[in-house]
Parts: structure tokens; C-alpha cells; sequence
């Protein structure tokens, strides 16, 4: 990679604040579905009509328990919180998010991907695809979230992170179609054309002469960018650069 795409290259991908809210908003998303689907549960008959339960014998103690293999309420407790017990949802959830608040996205994928094991949601497989990307797993992410385009769940986020993963796995023309869809889905979001317009720059300086053609596109990008909020900063140097190629023969 010239080293003056790697200055400008969409900060998307490396944001820790930006990808710290998508796994929020995401994991907030699944917590207030479980909480919809618990609500709708009716009540069972038992809940209805509550019988008197017979009273269980007092837990043995001492050499008796022993004798009869019955383990004491202090054991079962240390039974369930054992490293051998399997996690539950919650628990899952609850280290995912530990995981990406401190930035170890490894851990973090490595939980969702138990999450996706267990439930097989939509929402589990968006974020188990998100939090690959942030873990330098682009291969597995592109799987998983081309899994998402192909069953017509993905939305404009799952195609600008595709667009990513796509670009840095060099496969250029696949992030280029997927930041147009995102474009095309979110017209507002002004992340979607700045990183856009990168790619078009980053893939012509990797040799890529169709998207020579694309230069005059990435310009009207940064631009629409630039309308929608995005700070000069962020644009200066790429708009820099997209002028110097397009006044070249």
C-alpha cells in the first residue's frame, strides 16, 4: 500500500468510539427484543392456579450428606459458577461487552460467535460479523455478512463494514458496489461517501486503472460529504490528493 493512503484511509474501520456505539446499539437492540419476546409469553396454568407445594426435608448435614452423595447448598452454588458450566445468554452478552469496551475485540468476537451458536439470530449474526472486522478477521466477517445480503437482512451498515472488509482483502469492484448500496439504502450519512471516496483513491493508487474513471466520482463524494456535516479536516487531505490525480494526463 503507498503510504499516503494509509494517512487518509476512512477512520471507519479503527474508530473505537464509532465501533463502540455500533456494538451498543446493536447489543441494546438484542436485549429489548429478548425483553419483547419474555413479555409475550403467556402465563402457564401453574402460574394461574398455585398449588401448596409439599415441604422438602431440610438438606442433610455433616458425614450424613457424605454418606448419601447429596452435595450442600454451598456446593451446588459453587457447582453452577463453575469455569466447566456453560454460560448462560446473559453472561455471554455481559463478557461480550466487557470484551469490546476494552478494546480485546478477539474475546469479543469469540463471545458473539457462542451468542450466534445459541440463538441464531439476525442480530447475532450482524454483530458476530461486526466485531470480526474489528478483530482483523475480514475473511470470516465477509462470510458471515454476505450471509446476511443473500437471506435480505442486511441493511447500510452491514454493507458499509462489507466495503471494508471487501477493500482489505483487495477484492476492490465488491467494496466499491457495496459503499454505493450503502449510499443508495442511507443517503444521509455522510460516513458512506468519505469512505467511499477512499476506497475509489485508495484502490487507483493500488494499481487499479478502472477506477481511474472513478477519480471525478470520488471528488463529487467528498463534496456531498462535506454538505452532510463531515469536518474539512477529515476531507482536506484526500480532497488534496483527488485534485492532484485528476489534473494528471
Amino acid at each position: 500500500m503507498i503510504a499516503i493512503a494509509a494517512v487518509y484511509f476512512c477512520p471507519d474501520a479503527t474508530d473505537l468510539s464509532t465501533i463502540k456505539e455500533t456494538v451498543q446499539s446493536v447489543c441494546a437492540r438484542m436485549e429489548h427484543k429478548a425483553l419483547e419476546e419474555r413479555a409475550s409469553v403467556p402465563p402457564g396454568p401453574a402460574s394461574q392456579t398455585r398449588r401448596p407445594q409439599p415441604q422438602r426435608p431440610a438438606p442433610r448435614k455433616g458425614p450424613e450428606a457424605a454418606m448419601t452423595g447429596e452435595a450442600s447448598p454451598s456446593a451446588k452454588r459453587r457447582d453452577s459458577t463453575s469455569p466447566s458450566a456453560e454460560p448462560t445468554v446473559d453472561q455471554l452478552m455481559e463478557q461480550m461487552k466487557a470484551a469490546a469496551k476494552s478494546g480485546d475485540w478477539p474475546v469479543a468476537a469469540q463471545k458473539a460467535g457462542l451468542l450466534l451458536q445459541m440463538r441464531e439470530t439476525t442480530d447475532d449474526r450482524r454483530l458476530f460479523g461486526f466485531l470480526l472486522i474489528n478483530a482483523g478477521a475480514y475473511k470470516k466477517a465477509i462470510v458471515e455478512l454476505e450471509r446476511l445480503v443473500a437471506a435480505g437482512k442486511a441493511d447500510a451498515e452491514v454493507f458499509h463494514r462489507l466495503g471494508h472488509a471487501y477493500s482489505t482483502q483487495r477484492f476492490h469492484e465488491k467494496a466499491f458496489d457495496a459503499f454505493k448500496t450503502a449510499i443508495r439504502l442511507e443517503p444521509r450519512n455522510p460516513r458512506h461517501y468519505r469512505c467511499g471516496a477512499t476506497l475509489i483513491l485508495k484502490a487507483y493508487e493500488r494499481g487499479s486503472d478502472r477506477f481511474r474513471d472513478r477519480l471525478v466520482l470520488a471528488e463529487r463524494w467528498c463534496e456531498e460529504a462535506r454538505h452532510l456535516g463531515t469536518p474539512h479536516h477529515e476531507l482536506a487531505m484526500l480532497q488534496r490528493d483527488l485534485e492532484i490525480y485528476l489534473k494528471r494526463p
